[in-house]
């Protein structure tokens, strides 16, 4: 149906056959239709009714347009008188067209398509947005300075354009700008390499700038010139394993504190005694700091060392004398650091972080790291070199214990083995690997050096024999606490008599080392694991313990 009104312009046809057509002009009641008059037209092609919209005047005539898209040819013998209120109807034909007759009613074939759209010159306003004319588009300064500069011209692709062809000598002279362009691009990336060189320079300096060191006491010499480091001398380190008489410690002489943090307490990581005297106690911490206290006289922080830039795993002194200790942090550097003027000697790594980290007693130049990367370097402090690798593992590396006076050591790892090396060869003389075996996070040389004490993570401590064949002592083993989770330190006593440890709720617990028996355990750190527990060197009751509440504590 097509229906055609003057104003919305739009053009109805009612299709019908001749028995709708008979009694459409039978009609002779007008007020059916009060807006709609029916005309009938007789065609060559069809006969239908044609529904036209009326438009009343003042004088009740009605004006109707009729366009029609097909040309009615009208039989004057045929046609039908018009009704009485037909009469006053104006019909006006216009527009006629030929169409075929597989062209529908009321279709326009003449209609003209609407002209193309023009591209308006110098019209610049919207160049330079990528939305809307994309990447391609001139910005907007470009277009100023065009528009101010030269003009804008366009041309059909059927418009004849002359391309001028290059001389020699315009040749060249591009190619030398190009050859200067290229030039001072060089000369730029030069400057760029030196600025970056001189900022690593810059990098190296605040490096060193930053390891720095605080004294905390009276005076650094005494008033004989000795340094702050010299032992007292009543201490008697005259006497053997056998004749030194131990016992198990019952209350708390002294809290160490000082590791805070924007008020908050930061937690410490490991302690150790200085060498035959324990007359210092060096701590390492998560605030990324080292310091010595003393555990004699005054009882306080002797000196404090800044230069790791992440959490300190552990620290140790160097051998025998302890002159030097070597700390290793997260930040995956080792340093040395002279423990007297508190100056870093050495820095070492190779990008790992070192969980283990230890002096060869043998050659004091020799460090040995075990890494996360499953590998354990071997340093020369004097080079600062690499000299050799142990890669045996398929785990990160937790702990490294010499052995054999300091000919073999022995590692342990994350893959739950212990593999046992000799020193300089990269490849392992013995593995230990069972079933039942759990990750050993923390190892322990008894004061004999026969026997090594490893923290499982199944709760328990187990026992190597480190005579004639490295093997493990499966009948013997220390339960009671809970350290899963924890690498807790283990200590034993000066006559090896006694063991202890921490576990992961804050308690120290005492074993008799040839029984297994359980002797004591003592409340600690509580809120927070006992992360380390040693025992003094000389005094026979004193045991120093440390836990994550920040703070160092002395037993007797």
């Amino acid at each position: 149906m097509y229906i055609y009104r003057e104003r919305q312009i739009n053009m109805e046809f009612l299709p019908s056959d001749s028995s709708d057509d008979e009694d459409t002009n039978n009609d002779t009641n007008p007020s059916t239709h009060p807006l709609k008059q029916m005309a009938v037209i007789n065609t060559n092609i069809s006969t239908a009714p044609i529904i036209m919209n009326n438009n009343y005047n003042n004088n009740n005539n009605m004006a109707m347009t009729l366009t029609a898209g097909y040309q009615a040819q009208q039989h004057s013998q045929q046609t039908a008188p018009l009704l009485p209120h037909q009469q006053q109807t104006f019909v006006q034909l216009t527009h006629f067209s030929t169409v075929n007759s597989q062209t529908l009613p009321g279709t326009f074939d003449d209609r003209k398509p609407p002209p193309p759209k023009r591209r308006k010159k110098n019209n610049n306003n919207n160049l330079g947005d990528e939305i809307d004319d994309g990447p391609w588009a001139p910005t907007n300064n470009n277009n100023n300075n065009n528009n101010n500069n030269t003009a804008t011209f366009y041309y059909d692709e059927d418009d004849d354009v002359t391309i001028k062809k290059l001389t020699q000598a315009e040749r060249n002279a591009r190619e030398k700008e190009a050859l200067r362009s290229e030039e001072i691009e060089k000369q730029k990336v030069a400057s760029k390499l030196n600025s970056s060189s001189s900022a690593l320079l810059n990098e190296s300096e605040r490096q060193e700038a930053s390891e720095e060191s605080i004294f905390y006491g009276k005076e650094e010499r005494d008033y004989q010139g000795r340094p702050w480091t010299t032992p007292p001398s009543y201490i008697d380190t005259s006497r053997t394993m056998d004749e030194i008489e131990c016992f198990i410690p019952k209350k708390i002489v002294h809290v160490y504190k000082g590791y805070k943090k924007n008020g908050k307490n930061i937690g410490v990581q490991s302690i150790e005694f200085f060498p035959k005297y324990g007359h210092l106690l060096l701590s390492s911490s998560m605030d990324g700091t080292v310091r010595i206290w003393d555990t004699v006289n005054d009882k306080r922080c002797m000196r404090s060392y800044h230069g790791h830039k992440e959490a300190v795993r552990g620290a140790h002194f160097k051998p025998n004398d302890g002159l030097d200790f070597l700390s290793f942090s997260f930040d995956t550097k080792i340093k040395i650091w002279d423990v007297e003027t508190g100056k870093c000697k050495h820095t070492l790594g190779n990008g790992k972080v070192p969980y283990s980290c230890k002096y060869s007693p043998t050659e004091p130049h020799v460090v040995l790291a075990a890494c996360k990367d499953k590998k354990i370097i071997q340093y020369d402090i004097r080079t600062k070199e690499i000299i050799q690798e142990y890669d045996h593992h398929f785990g990160a590396v937790n702990t490294l214990t010499w052995y054999d006076e300091g000919r073999k050591f022995m590692t342990c790892g994350d893959d739950k083995r212990v593999l046992c090396w000799e020193y300089g060869v990269p490849t392992p003389i013995k593995y230990i690997a069972e079933p039942d075996m759990h990750t050993i996070a923390a190892v322990t040389s008894h004061p004999s050096g026969k026997y090594f004490a490893g923290q499982s993570l199944d709760n328990k401590i187990v026992l190597f024999d480190t005579r004639n064949k490295f093997s493990m002592i499966k009948k013997r083993s220390f339960r009671g606490h809970v350290i899963a989770g924890y690498a807790c330190q283990i200590g034993f006593s000066p006559n090896g008599q006694f063991i202890m440890s921490g576990d992961g709720r804050g308690q120290i617990w005492f074993w008799d080392f040839k029984s297994g028996k359980m002797f004591r355990k003592l409340q600690s750190h509580r809120n927070n694991p006992c992360i380390g527990a040693i025992w003094h060197p000389v005094e026979a009751s004193t045991v120093a313990t440390c836990g994550w509440d920040g703070e160092i504590k002395l037993w007797k």
